[in-house]
């Protein structure tokens, strides 16, 4: 049997080299060996290895195609069929590679790489989640580049809507970009997508309730009092108590109920119910089998209103003995 395997590897390895064919093939599934004309570069092999790693997440193929001398800035352009051209660090921020990222970052990668077409690499690490954009931030992308277009990542971020590669889709990267002081905007692109633009959105699956309540909830818990009173204190236990019974998936409020039996509800603080509800929403997509959140992170995901027009009085949490609380409704 062993002998049988070893025949079978040296096979492969044999096939591997045969793609390569000296350097006149490629191990790069895009590429074209017609292409010709200005601006046709074929990445080594190492380089082309490195982008293979990368799609596979491969993160220890990715460190040893470093060591070896893959271009970490390489443009694959015009001879893999992409006269815009993608680097490395754009096809892992993209895919949500995180640890990939990392690597290049580490070994020089340009977090401001603007390609052919005009993108900033931000704009392909939107769909990479919330720690990519962080990642590269912290390698020092400029959250306020503006593009060849005149797009930057705030205007690209509000006419994606919500991260779509991703786990993370009920997340606006515009929130997240603004977290970290992006402030700019750009005059494009327009709106991606029927129903990207946060404007456009309306539940019409359990799905999307789903994410709708938690950005309610969480929301709720970003704007909490560090220090709050005792009726506010009450009132979120109410509020989560009546979600167990009142929300309209029925099977979706019996799971919840359970979990807030397990784990009452935590009140004491702002910072302590936040922590409180990203492990909740934890536990919920343990069970839907979605990647837990850093919630170290919490704060990034999910912000209080920005009320700097009406003031930060206009959007605290009131009282349940304050004048509005008092206040009798029309209808």
């Amino acid at each position: 049997m062993e002998e049988i395997m070893k025949k079978r590897q040296k096979a492969l390895d044999e096939a591997y080299e045969a793609q390569w064919d000296g350097g006149r093939g490629s191990h790069h599934p895009d590429y074209d060996p017609e292409a010709t004309g200005e601006g046709v570069v074929k990445a080594s092999r190492e380089t082309e290895e490195l982008y293979n790693a990368i799609v596979k997440n491969d993160i220890k193929t990715v460190y040893k195609k470093i060591e070896e001398g893959a271009d970490v800035n390489f443009l694959f352009g015009r001879a893999y069929k992409c006269p815009e051209g993608y680097t490395p660090l754009m096809v892992a921020a993209h895919r949500g590679r995180l640890e990939c990222a990392k690597a290049l970052l580490r070994a020089g990668a340009d977090p401001n790489f603007v390609n052919n077409g005009g993108d900033l690499t931000l704009f392909w690490a939107l769909d990479g989640g919330v720690e990519i954009t962080k990642l590269l931030h912290d390698y020092g992308a400029d959250l306020d580049a503006v593009s060849p277009k005149d797009w930057t990542p705030l205007s690209y971020a509000k006419a994606k809507g919500k991260y779509g590669a991703t786990e993370e889709k009920g997340i606006y990267p515009e929130d997240v970009l603004k977290f970290y002081g992006a402030t700019k905007y750009g005059s494009g692109p327009p709106a991606l997508g029927d129903r990207s633009p946060r404007e456009s959105y309306n539940p019409r699956s359990k799905e999307e309730l789903g994410r709708a309540t938690w950005t309610l909830l969480h929301t709720m818990a970003a704007q909490f009092p560090d220090r709050p009173a005792p009726s506010q204190q009450r009132d979120v236990k109410n509020l989560i108590d009546i979600l167990t019974r009142m929300y309209p998936c029925g099977e979706c409020a019996a799971h919840f109920k359970e979990l807030v039996r397990n784990n009452p509800p935590r009140v004491a603080s702002g910072p302590e119910l936040q922590q409180y509800m990203c492990e909740l929403h934890n536990q919920v997509n343990q069970r839907l089998r979605k990647p837990a959140f850093n919630c170290a992170l919490a704060g990034a995901r999910w912000r209080a209103l920005d009320c700097d027009e009406d003031g930060v009085a206009a959007c605290a949490i009131q009282p349940a003995n304050s004048s509005l609380g008092a206040r009798r409704w029309p209808w």
